[in-house]
């Protein structure tokens, strides 16, 4: 879902109570809040949603298909999302209708 559905489909379960561009303002907002928060704490915990964390992946050694010889994959920050245990509860409920 793309962030253009994502605030219609606010505005259609608030019933037209919030417009389609103050919707998507919420989703840009909400965006920059979760980028801004994962850049100082590292981490950002939404209740229901789940939680998303910036860690950080050490070097590695990888073969490389083309010529078989070993590289170095150097070391970087990830992000990682860890679903809530209620949203997980939620998507085995569809698995068992």
């Amino acid at each position: 879902m793309d962030k253009k559905r994502l605030a219609k489909q606010i505005r259609t379960l608030t019933k037209g109570a919030i417009s389609y561009s103050k919707a998507y303002k919420v989703v840009d907002v909400f965006i920059e809040v979760v980028k801004e928060r994962l850049a100082r704490d590292r981490k950002v915990v939404v209740t229901g949603l789940g939680t998303f964390e910036v860690k950080w992946r050490k070097a590695r050694k990888s073969h490389n298909i083309n010529t078989g010889k070993i590289q170095t994959v150097p070391g970087r920050y990830s992000i990682r999302y860890r679903p809530s245990k209620r949203l997980k509860e939620f998507i085995k409920k569809l698995d068992d209708e």
